[in-house]
C-alpha cells in the first residue's frame, strides 16, 4: 500500500491522506500448508508466484486481472441473458 496525498491546487492545503492498494486477481489452485512459528497458512506455487509478478508491475489504486481470469469472466458473461449487466 501506498500512502496517498491530494493536495489543493489553490490553497496548497493537503485535502486527503489515505491509502491506495494495489489489487490483482489470478486463478489457480495454490499448494498450501500450516506455518508453525505462526499457526497460519502459507500459501505458495505457480500461481501466487503469477499474482506476486502481477502485484509488483501494477499500479496504486488499480484492480489487475491475467488474461486467464479475463477469459472465464467472457465466459461467464456470454452465458447471461440480455440485459442483465
Amino acid at each position: 500500500p501506498y500512502l496517498h496525498h491530494v493536495v489543493d491546487v489553490d490553497t496548497s492545503k493537503m485535502t486527503h491522506t489515505g491509502l491506495q492498494l494495489r489489487t490483482v486477481v489470478h486463478s489457480g489452485d495454490p499448494f498450501h500448508q500450516l506455518n508453525p512459528v505462526t499457526d497460519r497458512m502459507d500459501y505458495y506455487g505457480p500461481c501466487v508466484n503469477t499474482a506476486a509478478r502481477l502485484i509488483s508491475r501494477s499500479q496504486p489504486g488499480y484492480v489487475c486481472f491475467t488474461e486467464e481470469v479475463h477469459g472465464k469472466v467472457q465466459q461467464y458473461m456470454e452465458t447471461l441473458p440480455p440485459h442483465t449487466i
